[in-house]
């Protein structure tokens, strides 16, 4: 039944994903609200909201990376504000280093950092990081 779960999440993600990076949903791009559930289902949108938004997020977030703004990234998709040197990341960039720092190995870089994010939340996570990678291309 989890496995059914996360089958679900993820064909709902990649659902959502192909939706954004055609069309530009009307009301979602207020900074003022928690991580937007447009870009990832409810499930993700709660995970990253209890164990990453409280980093990443304002007008300086960690690792350039603001989980609760939406904008329009290079290629006209929406995505996360993600920004290196004053300069908006592709979305693809962005869920490239999401996989990156989910599957580190190394301590000083993987995310979340000392997170209590462990078995199906992990997997959770990883698995709609990873489907976003395959509906996306690098542009």
């Amino acid at each position: 039944m989890k496995y059914l779960n996360v089958l679900i999440g993820s064909t709902v993600c990649l659902s959502l994903l192909t939706y954004c990076a055609v069309t530009k949903p009307a009301g979602i791009l207020d900074p003022a609200s928690p991580v937007p559930p447009t870009l990832a289902p409810a499930p993700v949108t709660a995970l990253l909201q209890a164990h990453c938004a409280g980093c990443h997020h304002g007008t300086s977030p960690g690792g350039g990376l603001d989980l609760t703004r939406i904008v329009e990234t290079p290629g006209g998709r929406l995505g996360f504000a993600h920004s290196l040197r004053g300069r908006q990341l592709s979305t693809y960039t962005t869920f490239a280093t999401l996989y990156d720092r989910l599957t580190s190995t190394d301590p000083r870089r993987r995310m979340p950092p000392d997170s209590h994010l462990k078995g199906a939340d992990l997997e959770l996570l990883f698995l709609w990081v990873e489907s976003a990678l395959a509906a996306l291309s690098p542009e």
